[in-house]
């Protein structure tokens, strides 16, 4: 028999690779790196799922106070028509405000001469030529004869008629 010391030998073409260590510096970085990514990763997950159910809370909280308004607007909407009917303004008017109905003796037409109302409201008999003037039972205040003597000179300025046509003359 032969031993395997007559069997030929081999020799090696290149030289044997290096043996690795297994635990070097960059591995050991790259593994902690790869953690606190993994971390940030996982507590940012966490904090989007939180801020996801604060937002949906939010949400039907708006919608809540939206269906609110709704109603509320509904509801004024409702009263607003019921308080815009004309009985019911003059009695607000009577009690909340106090005020009274001014009676028709309180005051006194002054009635346009004819060739202004036919000039100014084209004869349609509306009576728009009409003017009412507060009086009372003392003599009117002197504004109020100043304020009607501006009136005609107003009108017979834009008239053309003549200083015999005014206001306050048919007192």
């Amino acid at each position: 028999m032969k031993s395997y010391r007559d069997l030929p030998t081999l020799t090696p073409c290149t030289e044997p690779a290096p043996v690795r260590e297994s635990l070097g510096y960059r591995r050991v970085a790259r593994a902690l790196f790869l953690c606190s990514l993994l971390g940030a990763f996982g507590v940012g997950q966490l904090y989007l799922r939180f801020a996801i159910g604060d937002l949906r809370r939010e949400q039907q909280e708006t919608q809540i106070a939206a269906r609110k308004l709704q109603i509320e607007m509904q509801r004024l909407q409702v009263q607003n028509a019921s308080l815009s009917d004309l009985a019911t303004i003059e009695e607000i008017a009577r009690t909340n405000l106090k005020m009274e109905d001014v009676p028709a003796l309180a005051h006194v037409e002054e009635n346009l001469p004819e060739d202004l109302k036919s000039k100014y409201f084209s004869g349609n008999g509306s009576g728009a030529g009409n003017m009412s003037l507060p009086v009372s039972e003392e003599e009117s205040p002197p504004i109020l004869h100043r304020v009607a003597d501006t009136l005609g000179t107003i009108n017979r300025a834009f008239a053309g008629a003549g200083p015999e046509s005014s206001l306050t003359q048919s007192r």
